[in-house]
């Protein structure tokens, strides 16, 4: 397995390196004429013999993981303090996207079908929300897909039937859509429900090539001609329209932050790249593309230096965990902090009524349902085959401090059973590399960046 307990080096496009030491959680600038001077083959172990020497790296791993809440303070959070619910309304969609996770082109996944969310599954699963959120201090209700608003009646049913169970509580909702069913009563009945956001995904001038409809046309000049309506004849429901978008090379964000610079006048909340595992043969087409040396540094040059609003939502991330990390030894006892506890996070409900952990997870089969509730005993074992994974593979990875591994990452077996797949911490060791060369970056280009 491809690991290095102490920690990892980094270099800059400047070439000045860093280690990264997991021990602590530093960031140690290295002395650049010393460290040029260190053969290539000779770098990582003369710096650690280095960092040794210092006293910066003791050797001494995590003894065991664990959840940062007891069980007595999960199961009291579990009865009243639910954050959210997600609402799968429908597993319809009016689009056909190559790399969506329902499109069929990944292993184990479900692929659209005409199931819907019934008024009644809709009111058991708002009530069991309500009913596990009473000391919260507000209700956030989300409505996905597919596209949730094929099933506009009933979105209308539940946003009616939370503002009456929710009254006197904070309510806030969010819909999740493709931006192809703006219809005009839609549009009507956003425009007065100023507790609604609405985010849409757009891709920018590649859109067409993926996000298509099912006779293969592109879907791009419709969203756009929705997105004009709204700005002309709806300014106030504009501010509440937000955006997300997917791209699989830096070339890609560039000519995205063109985009929407132009066309849509505001950065979207979030930049994405696509799943990279569990696809087949089209996904891993899909994946083949490489960035080019020039490509990479302008959006060093943009990000680091300027802090560029438009690509902020593809870094911000994972360069805020690694700026808000917390300095310091590590415990014996190393505590688990991306990966949320179950349903603390969010609480996501299937088209059936099924449980899942979050949107992102998905339906995990044995969690329960608004029928017979959360399945506990099955909660307990998968919290403790979690605990086992980590012992097992992460106790002496360089990157556990740092990696955001969390249940959508783990595969469920059809015994109800969990698996986290080698691909996925190859992949992560990878990204944290390359979040830690930029934090880097942004540090010796604008050191303010890193504080901000």
């Amino acid at each position: 397995m491809e690991q290095k307990s102490w920690g990892i080096i980094v270099e800059t496009s400047f070439g000045k390196g860093y280690a990264y030491i997991c021990e602590t959680n530093y960031i140690v600038s290295l002395l650049p004429e010393w460290y040029a001077a260190i053969p290539m083959e000779q770098k990582e172990e003369t710096v650690r013999r280095a960092l040794e020497a210092a006293g910066e790296i003791i050797g001494e791993l995590p003894e065991t993981f664990v959840w940062p809440l007891s069980e007595k303070e999960y199961i009291r959070k579990l009865e009243g303090e639910f954050s959210s619910v997600v609402l799968e309304i429908t597993q319809e969609c009016t689009l056909r996207c190559e790399y969506c996770i329902y499109s069929g082109n990944y292993e184990n996944v479900r692929v659209h079908s005409s199931c819907y969310m019934t008024k009644e599954v809709v009111k058991r699963s708002l009530d069991f929300y309500a009913a596990h959120s009473k000391n919260s201090s507000k209700a956030v209700v989300s409505f996905y897909g597919g596209e949730a608003l094929m099933r506009f009646d009933i979105v209308k049913y539940a946003v009616s039937y939370a503002r009456e169970i929710f009254r006197g509580k904070e309510l806030f909702f969010r819909i999740s859509s493709n931006g192809t069913t703006l219809t005009a009563s839609v549009l009507e009945w956003l425009n007065q429900n100023e507790d609604i956001e609405i985010v849409i995904t757009v891709n920018g001038i590649t859109h067409d090539v993926y996000r298509k409809f099912p006779n293969g046309d592109g879907s791009l000049g419709m969203i756009m001609g929705n997105l004009q309506i709204i700005r002309q004849q709806y300014p106030k429901l504009w501010n509440r329209v937000n955006f997300l978008a997917n791209i699989v090379s830096l070339q890609e964000l560039l000519e995205l932050r063109e985009f929407y610079m132009k066309e849509i006048g505001k950065p979207p909340l979030l930049i994405t790249g696509i799943l990279e595992y569990g696809g087949n043969e089209r996904i891993e087409k899909i994946l083949q593309v490489r960035d080019s040396d020039e490509a990479e540094k302008e959006i060093y040059r943009l990000y680091c230096e300027k802090q560029d609003s438009y690509l902020k939502p593809y870094f911000h991330t994972e360069v805020s965990e690694i700026r808000n990390r917390l300095i310091g030894r590590r415990e014996k006892a190393c505590q688990i902090t991306a990966c949320c506890m179950p349903f603390l996070g969010s609480l996501f409900i299937s088209a059936e009524g099924s449980f899942g952990l979050c949107e992102r997870a998905g339906i995990w089969k044995h969690c329960g349902d608004i029928y017979k509730g959360i399945d506990m005993e099955y909660v307990q074992k998968i919290k403790q085959e979690v605990i086992a994974i980590f012992q097992n593979r992460c106790r002496e990875c360089w990157c556990q401090r740092l990696c955001s591994i969390c249940f959508k990452d783990f595969q469920t077996m059809e015994d109800g059973s969990i698996e986290l797949p080698e691909v996925f911490c190859q992949r992560m060791r990878e990204s944290v590399k390359n979040a830690l060369g930029l934090f880097c970056e942004m540090r010796e280009r604008n050191p303010e960046t890193v504080n901000n």
